[in-house]
């Protein structure tokens, strides 16, 4: 089993988990996939329920965690949307049979930051395997205390705003 590739973004609109989803599905090798949405109130999966409609899940987003992954064999991808104080967390996931090193990983990133280019939706988003961000802090504090982000990708008024500049960090502007 590869590692588990993930993407972390904080937008200013909840629609952004949709077309990051169909964005990761053509990493599923196949077209049949099994989908899987689960709502539930906190990430220790407290009063967790099984739903069968994406619009139906777009209606909790608002006070619940939702995450809707999708899965043939030992490949997955997925999506998972909450709101918070700054905005809507959206945490996208690729697990694939197969290890991503070298040029694949590099290409991979490269698709994704061409692919989120221009978005206005986003403020900011970390890239890398097996991350780790706490987005309960101010956000320039959790850009400096993630773990294992091989990319960042900002939007330009909040690179300004926030004066990142001043930080030393492998950083994309859009």
């Amino acid at each position: 089993m590869g590692e588990l590739i993930e993407i972390s973004i904080v937008s200013n609109n909840k629609s952004l988990y949709s077309e990051m989803l169909n964005f990761l599905e053509h990493y599923l090798p196949h077209n049949i996939k099994d989908t899987i949405i689960s709502i539930m109130d906190n990430w220790y999966y407290d009063n967790i329920i099984k739903i069968n409609s994406l619009k139906e899940a777009e209606d909790y987003m608002e006070t619940k965690i939702v995450t809707i992954e999708k899965k043939i064999q030992y490949d997955n991808i997925g999506v998972s949307i909450e709101k918070n104080k700054i905005g809507y967390i959206i945490d996208c996931w690729i697990n694939l049979d197969k290890e991503l090193i070298g040029k694949q990983y590099t290409d991979l990133i490269n698709e994704i930051i061409k692919y989120i280019k221009g978005n206005r939706k986003i403020i900011i988003c970390g890239i890398g395997k097996e991350i780790s961000i706490d987005y309960d802090k101010k956000l320039i504090d959790s850009i400096k205390e993630a773990h294992n982000i091989d990319c960042w990708i900002v939007s330009r008024q909040f690179y300004i705003d926030n004066e990142l500049s001043k930080l030393n960090f492998n950083v994309n502007i859009i």
